[in-house]
């Protein structure tokens, strides 16, 4: 098992806010609806898209969940799981992040995907629909039979501002690492 830090109550510093009034690019692709009483939201998705177009994406599904309370995602992948990072800190959420674990050597990247997907409630993907990794943990949600949301979205170019940097540093009162 990879190790997992859940991290409440950050302090957000000059977050950047979102513009956007309307996604003209987004297609949802799959989806079902969120189950009763969903406390963690996972979100995967492509690392060539990291704009706030992300992150509306993301908040849409956060105000279908009125019992949340954890954003599941993966630490290392930039683009939508750091946006999904940022997300869970603007919005004082607990967030679970998964880590690669090398003891499972090339099984590494499919036991970090399964960890975050079983210990959440509902899956958010959002795709390029070019690179496979987030048509990888696709198969792997409908493997776990986990409720989802599987949309594409056109990748992030110079023109849109970058919603995030780089993973984001926390400072927090209140840090357990399992």
């Amino acid at each position: 098992m990879s190790k997992i830090i859940k991290i409440k109550k950050t302090e957000i510093q000059g977050q950047p806010k979102c513009d956007y009034q309307f996604q003209e690019d987004a297609k949802i692709v799959e989806y079902m609806p969120v189950p009763d009483g969903a406390k963690k939201l996972c979100v995967f998705g492509s690392r060539t898209i990291w704009d706030c177009r992300v992150a509306l994406e993301i908040n849409g599904i956060i105000n279908q969940m009125p019992d949340i309370t954890t954003i599941v995602t993966t630490q290392e992948p930039r683009g939508v799981c750091e946006v999904g990072q940022r997300v869970a800190q603007e919005r004082n959420l607990i967030l679970e992040l998964h880590f690669l674990n090398f003891k499972y050597a090339r099984g590494a990247f499919y036991n970090r995907s399964m960890e975050a997907i079983l210990a959440s409630d509902y899956v958010l993907l959002i795709h390029d629909g070019v690179l496979p990794g987030t048509a990888n943990e696709l198969q792997y949600t409908k493997k776990a039979k986990k409720h989802f949301c599987y949309m594409t979205l056109t990748q992030s170019d110079n023109r849109i501002d970058k919603y995030i940097g780089k993973n984001i540093a926390l400072k927090t009162t209140n840090t357990k690492v399992e």
